[in-house]
C-alpha cells in the first residue's frame, strides 16, 4: 500500500540523517573522505525526501479523487519551512553549480502562520524543482 511505501521512505530518510550525523562525528580526522561520504549521504537523503514527496502527492491525488482530502492547520515558521526546502536542494544546486538564494523580510522571522504546512512545503518543492 501507499502508506507502507511512505513509511519505508520516512525510515530511510531517518537512517540517512542519523548516518550523516554519526559520520561527521566519527571521521573528523579524515576530512576529505568524510566530505565525500557526507555529500553522497546528503544526496541520498535529499533524493529520499523528494521521492517521499512524490509518494505523498500520489496519496493526495487518490484522496482528492475519492473526496477524502483533509487539511491540517498548524502554526509554523515560514523562514524555517523555506530553509527546509532550501536545504533539500542544497546538494543538487551545488552539483549543478546553481545558486539558490532565499530572501525573507525581517518581519517574517518573528511571524508564525496557521495553515497546512505540508501543502505549502509541497508547493515550494514543486516551484524549486521545476525551476
Amino acid at each position: 500500500s501507499y502508506n507502507f511505501i511512505k513509511e519505508s521512505f520516512q525510515e530511510l530518510v531517518k537512517i540517512l540523517d542519523e548516518r550523516i550525523d554519526s559520520n561527521l562525528e566519527e571521521n573528523r580526522e579524515i576530512q576529505f573522505h568524510t566530505e565525500n561520504i557526507s555529500k553522497f549521504l546528503k544526496t541520498g537523503a535529499t533524493s529520499s525526501v523528494l521521492l517521499l514527496a512524490l509518494v505523498q502527492d500520489i496519496l493526495n491525488l487518490s484522496r482528492i479523487e475519492n473526496g477524502n482530502i483533509t487539511t491540517k492547520f498548524e502554526y509554523f515558521s515560514v523562514p524555517e519551512l523555506v530553509e527546509d526546502v532550501h536545504s533539500l536542494f542544497a546538494v543538487q544546486c551545488e552539483n549543478k553549480r546553481v545558486d539558490l538564494l532565499i530572501e525573507c523580510e525581517d518581519a517574517l522571522h518573528h511571524c508564525e502562520v496557521s495553515t497546512d504546512a505540508n501543502r505549502i512545503k509541497q508547493i515550494l518543492l514543486k516551484l524549486v524543482s521545476n525551476s
